[in-house]
């Protein structure tokens, strides 16, 4: 493994997982936490994030593949379970048996699936306006899952990445133009919109999310202590869906940002990161694992 970059309050790396090239962010000492994008995003939607955490925990934050800089493994973009699976891989290589793990939007599917089929690798679980909770998604993503309409996704033109700016938050002319530039050309990669369409038209129809991509019926075998949180005025996932979540994990905390949209680690990320600390910390208290 080498060391690429270091990037202010963290090392940006490459590790081969399953025979492809992964990229992640890692800092800091102590209980590990691992942080999980969702769709066409990558690990840089935790720029405010890994800073601030990795002064508590081992922070880890990877491109999953497909996604960022880390190659495509066919198969796992559009699979939740499978792509559950490769982030356990990838928690085996770089030595983290246990972590606490963070999903935003359906990296919240993929760690919620990985709590369901690998309970011994999860500490605690946060849940990020996170996908498969519900039914009801965006018109946007709705109209781009259609097999003639799924070609907005590949515009490059400066409406179309306004657009998907307006859908992620809620003042998206508060987000800093460097971090804009960098998430929209995540998202112009081509094997990363490729991605976005095959797990769109897999995953959403017209009518919303495919009942098949819904877990709401699997919450109930998470054992992990599980924080829910969302931006209530999310225009991607309803803030209804965390209410839905709650009710099939009565023992989950869940906190709702006012006046912030589908990515509160970023829109609220001073609140974000001192909820992470709370929710995090009491439990790994006195305990450390090692991580690469």
């Amino acid at each position: 493994m080498r060391v690429i970059a270091r990037d202010m309050d963290w090392e940006l790396r490459f590790q081969v997982v399953d025979g492809v090239r992964v990229r992640y962010a890692v800092a800091g000492d102590g209980p590990a936490v691992v942080l999980v994008h969702g769709l066409g995003a990558c690990l840089a939607c935790w720029w405010e994030n890994i800073g601030p955490l990795s002064r508590h925990f081992r922070v880890h934050a990877l491109d999953m593949p497909s996604h960022g800089e880390s190659e495509p493994l066919p198969g796992v973009d559009h699979d939740a379970v499978k792509s559950a699976r490769f982030l356990t891989h990838f928690l085996d290589a770089v030595s983290v048996p246990r972590a606490s793990l963070v999903g935003n939007s359906a990296g919240g599917l993929v760690t919620a699936m990985c709590a369901v089929h690998y309970p011994e690798r999860v500490e605690r679980l946060v849940l990020v306006d996170s996908a498969g909770l519900g039914r009801p998604v965006s018109w946007f993503l709705r109209i781009a899952s259609l097999p003639l309409a799924g070609g907005i996704l590949h515009l490059r033109t400066v409406p179309s990445n306004q657009a998907v700016m307006r859908e992620l938050f809620y003042r998206p002319q508060q987000i800093g133009d460097a971090l804009a530039a960098e998430l929209l050309r995540a998202r112009n990669r081509q094997h990363t919109r490729s991605a976005m369409v095959r797990v769109l038209r897999n995953g959403v129809t017209l009518l919303g999310v495919r009942r098949t991509m819904r877990i709401l019926d699997r919450l109930a075998q998470v054992q992990a202590p599980t924080l829910i949180v969302w931006g209530r005025e999310d225009r991607v996932l309803p803030v209804s869906h965390a209410h839905e979540a709650a009710r099939v994990l009565p023992q989950a905390r869940v906190e709702v940002f006012p006046e912030c949209g589908h990515w509160p680690q970023m829109e609220k990320a001073e609140q974000f990161n001192r909820l992470m600390v709370e929710f995090l910390a009491p439990v790994h208290e006195g305990k450390a694992a090692p991580g690469g």
